[in-house]
């Protein structure tokens, strides 16, 4: 009942909202105005402010309380804070600890500063991109487009990130971003804001209409979850995907626009690692839902484990196939998995991560060789490139599936190896690689290259831009941010 009366309730406000001018000419960054005070008050204690692990943010530590917030976020806070400081504190005498009066003095005082601070120029398009979940699609498609466009300076657009929507939220942007939305509650909130003048972005860089039987994903893929799906992506007004091939699939081509997946110069190594190695290590990485593609190589592994033995060692990062591993019942009775015993000496776990480590952990893997199986499938089809992109942003040689991503991303035998799936073609390509390690140097040097010239954060970021200005021109009530617009694509296209 309570989801029925929150969608009457959201529609009425939609139609209200369709007659009148929501559009408010100043908006304020009202997460970070509404944290604004209490954070202020704990700088003004003495919390410790320190990096993240997402380094995109920082940490607030007081009295054994930890608060995650954006870099923006926190240089406002402690900008905040240094003012009322000087100009408050200081001026009338009163010095930590802070009675009642000072507390309260404080918290109107960080209010009324956060709310000139966190003030959005009229000029600007106001973006905001739905977070779904934490993983790595969330990261790349999300977190990393929005860390990479509020970097810009001088540019019409302002973007934020978050992980709900509700109406109230909603009113505040020109346009909203949602990845992969397929809950009715959320598409109801979606349609309320689209009546109210708002521009809606459907993004995906997966094919979710067609996943192979072994994807563990199709558990949540049901007739149902299909059909809402599909009708907001028709509702949408535009769409955003990864992919040309996925494009082509959604068939809209005069609404949909391309936007690929990128690397963060800052989070990973950029060189070629060095190959004059004994034992040459092979990596895979990537989570549970390829179980299907590394079936592919399966046999190849254990044919290369036999013939090369120590001088060889496989690495998995996310998951371990289940074709070497073992599972064990732990004393509280659940399951643990391990590489089989038979197979320790030449194969190895490495473990899993969280998006803003990956980079780490795959360095910290010392591998000389990346490898990335796909099933030929129309879900793999309209995969990105994001794996080779990966392969080599740590400074590695990858062997490929000859597949349309990854023939998109790789000149054959020039930034990396592409292969049909066949034991004999993955044994012959991987045997190649192993046995030359100035081939391997030459490979992975040639896709550093590319890396750079393609796909690096802030050309990507350049793709959004050309895509959010494109969709929303003319659809947004400030005639200032229409101009500020039109100019930018203008500069762009030039």
């Amino acid at each position: 009942m309570r989801d029925e009366r929150d969608v009457e309730a959201a529609n009425k406000r939609a139609l209200v909202c369709a007659e009148g001018d929501l559009d408010e000419r100043e908006m304020t960054r009202f997460e970070i105005e509404d944290r604004a005070p209490y954070h202020v008050l704990r700088i003004l204690n003495g919390a410790q402010i320190r990096a993240a692990a997402d380094p995109s943010a920082d940490e607030i530590l007081c009295e054994g309380s930890c608060y995650v917030v954006s870099k923006d976020a926190s240089a406002i806070y402690q900008r905040i804070a240094a003012k009322i400081q000087a100009e408050v504190l200081s001026m009338n005498g009163i010095v930590h600890p802070f009675g009642v009066e000072s507390t309260i003095r404080i918290l109107d005082s960080a209010m009324s500063s956060a709310r000139t601070e966190c003030k959005v120029p009229p000029e600007k398009l106001r973006v905001l991109f739905l977070r779904n979940g934490d993983g790595g699609c969330a990261f790349y498609r999300t977190v990393q487009p929005v860390f990479e466009l509020t970097q810009m300076e001088d540019v019409p657009l302002w973007a934020e990130e978050n992980s709900f929507l509700t109406y109230r939220l909603g009113r505040n942007y020109d346009v909203i971003v949602a990845p992969r939305i397929a809950d009715a509650f959320t598409i109801s909130v979606l349609r309320s804001l689209q009546q109210a003048k708002k521009v809606i972005i459907y993004e995906t860089d997966d094919l979710l209409s067609n996943m192979p039987n072994w994807n563990p994903s199709n558990e949540h893929n049901t007739p149902e979850t299909q059909v809402r799906r599909e009708f907001f992506t028709k509702m949408a007004d535009a769409c955003i995907v990864s992919t040309e091939e996925l494009k082509d699939y959604l068939k809209r081509p005069d609404s949909t626009w391309v936007c690929h997946n990128g690397i963060n110069a800052n989070l990973w190594p950029l060189r070629a690692v060095k190959q004059d190695v004994g034992t040459v290590r092979i990596l895979w990485a990537g989570s549970s839902s390829h179980e299907g593609d590394l079936q592919i190589v399966a046999k190849v592994i254990r044919r290369l484990i036999a013939r090369f033995k120590e001088r060889i060692q496989f690495l998995f990062a996310g998951c371990i196939p289940n074709e070497f591993k073992q599972l064990t019942r732990k004393q509280n009775g659940t399951m643990a998995e391990r590489v089989h015993p038979d197979l320790e000496k030449n194969v190895k776990f490495i473990g899993t991560s969280t998006p803003w480590d990956w980079p780490r952990l795959v360095e910290g893997a010392q591998a000389n060789i990346a490898i990335s199986p796909l099933e030929i499938h129309p879900f793999n089809e309209c995969k990105s490139e994001l794996k080779v992109l990966e392969a080599w942003a740590a400074g590695l040689p990858i062997v490929a599936t000859r597949i349309a991503p990854y023939m998109r991303a790789i000149e054959d035998e020039s930034q990396g190896l592409l292969v049909e799936n066949s034991t004999e073609a993955w044994e012959v390509a991987l045997t190649h690689l192993i046995t030359k390690p100035e081939e391997r140097l030459r490979l992975a040097e040639n896709g550093l290259k590319r890396l750079i010239d393609r796909y690096l954060m802030p050309r990507i970021a350049r793709e959004y831009e050309i895509a959010l200005y494109s969709i929303a021109a003319g659809k947004v009530m400030r005639p200032e941010c229409n101009e500020a617009m039109a100019k930018r694509l203008k500069e762009i296209a030039s």
